[in-house]
């Protein structure tokens, strides 16, 4: 008989194993594994992914609903709803009962390993041992179909108070930088206030509307059989009624290509010690015949890598904290963003620099071997997420629903990439990093920042107060 100490250890083995394949040489092979793909009649949408080399089963459940899902006047009411999920569920009465049980399915401490909820989407991930999927998926069914949001939550909910701090005030603003649809959830951490209340009823309606059988897709990987699978999502999942009233998603579309030239937003922060920049220019969407040669220019921009612009300016600076690129594929809001922390003294030589390299890519710089290089290392990017069911529903999920790709494009990833020509990837670096066309929000205190400011000639000033929640509207 196994044991909770064995099965823990089994875990703690497991994940050991999953680690090394990690962190072992990359595979060649440029292809997806065989991954089957169908629907419940509820309309629930299933991915399974038999890999045979890793003794687990991993859970991924996608879904549709965001923090940008909030109603009006009840900021928070998506996110509050979402967690509130793993509180109680009908059979599962309080939390502690949910972490027991996670206990018993050799979690090393009672938590999902990814229960999370971002501007974009929702997603329940786990491990679980193969003979334990069954229990694994009948626990998230209960999260997602029979939450009860008991009463004790009202309280505890309606009492959170958000305080930013200098570290994570740049998180908090990520999307500022935007010029329309500015989100009111992304100010609500920029000032110290209470949380509208979030009663049972308004949990209730949001679940309601948003978690529903067509906003969902479970996809299980690793050493799983899929007939087996299929009675279990159909056991748990089947029966569950579709909603028929889910409400249409908000349009955040962008136009970063406008040619609206430099935008600067400022936010006055009395004791912040450092400068934090946010920069958001064009880059290609989902649909963009542009898109990979865009996906390639950000890795030449500004890849991890040790050979990416961004670290040869990173390295210049005795004197900064933090200073990465990311690009947001997203339909509605595709971006590349730079962001940083740095001491006051060097805020202005960064952006120029910044501004300078901006130049330069604009001009036809980007080399053949730079071209070379970031193919390479995208393509083992893309096959290091092949051979681990962690990694592999990951990638999967992004990009099936995050950017509506099928699994035929997706499979035809590595092609694309392969196929960007040198000519084509600095005609999209034009577009992306025009030095005279991007939106910028700067975190800082004024008088700190005065040298810097007085190189522009317009400026959006805000203070971190609840002044900033009132106009975010008209932002």
């Amino acid at each position: 008989m196994i044991t909770l100490k064995n099965k823990l250890g089994i875990v703690y083995f497991i994940h050991a194993i999953v680690l090394c394949h990690l962190i072992t040489p990359l595979y060649s092979k440029n292809n997806l594994p065989y991954i089957e793909e169908y629907r419940l009649e509820n309309g629930v949408r299933v991915l399974i992914a038999p890999n045979y080399d890793n003794p687990i089963a991993y859970v991924n459940v996608y879904i549709n609903a965001s923090k940008l899902d909030d109603y009006e006047n009840q900021i928070g009411i998506s996110t509050d709803a979402f967690y509130a999920m793993g509180q109680g569920t009908s059979k599962y009465p309080s939390e502690d009962h949910i972490r027991d049980k996670l206990f018993l399915l050799g979690s090393d401490d009672g938590s999902f390993k990814r229960f999370h909820m971002n501007f974009v989407h929702g997603t329940i991930q786990d491990y679980f041992l193969k003979e334990d999927l069954n229990e694994g998926l009948e626990l998230i069914s209960e999260i997602l179909i029979h939450p009860t949001y008991p009463i004790w939550l009202e309280k505890f909910l309606s009492s959170i108070v958000f305080a930013a701090s200098p570290k994570t005030s740049l998180i908090r603003v990520k999307n500022l930088p935007y010029k329309h649809n500015l989100h009111q959830y992304a100010n609500i951490y920029l000032h110290i206030h209470p949380k509208p209340i979030a009663s049972k009823k308004k949990l209730l309606k949001w679940h309601h509307n948003f978690i529903t059988p067509e906003n969902i897709t479970i996809m299980v990987s690793g050493d799983v059989n899929a007939i087996y699978v299929k009675k279990m999502v159909d056991k748990y999942f089947g029966d569950w009624q579709p909603s028929n009233t889910i409400p249409e998603k908000r349009n955040y579309s962008i136009n970063l290509n406008d040619k609206t030239g430099i935008k600067l937003r400022f936010i006055h922060v009395e004791k912040n010690k450092d400068a934090l920049i946010d920069i958001v220019k064009w880059a290609p969407s989902t649909s963009d015949k542009q898109l990979y040669a865009g996906i390639l220019a950000r890795d030449v921009f500004g890849a991890d890598g040790f050979s990416s612009r961004l670290k040869n300016i990173h390295s210049k600076f005795e004197y900064y904290g933090e200073l990465h690129s990311s690009l947001r594929k997203h339909p509605t809001i595709p971006s590349i963003q730079i962001r940083g922390i740095i001491q006051y003294e060097g805020l202005s030589r960064l952006y120029n620099e910044l501004k300078n390299e901006f130049k330069i890519l604009s001009n036809n710089s980007i080399t053949e071997s730079e071209l070379e290089y970031a193919k390479k290392t995208k393509i083992n990017y893309y096959n290091n997420r092949l051979h681990n069911p962690r990694q592999l529903s990951t990638f999967i999920q992004d990009n099936y629903n995050l950017n509506g790709y099928s699994l035929d494009e997706i499979s035809n990833k590595w092609n694309y990439i392969q196929s960007v020509t040198l000519e084509e990837i600095n005609d999209v670096a034009v577009k992306m990093f025009d030095p005279n066309n991007f939106m910028m929000v700067v975190v800082g205190n004024k008088d700190s920042c005065a040298t810097f400011l007085e190189q522009f000639e317009n400026v959006e000033y805000y203070e971190h107060t609840e002044e900033l929640r009132a106009s975010a509207s008209s932002l």
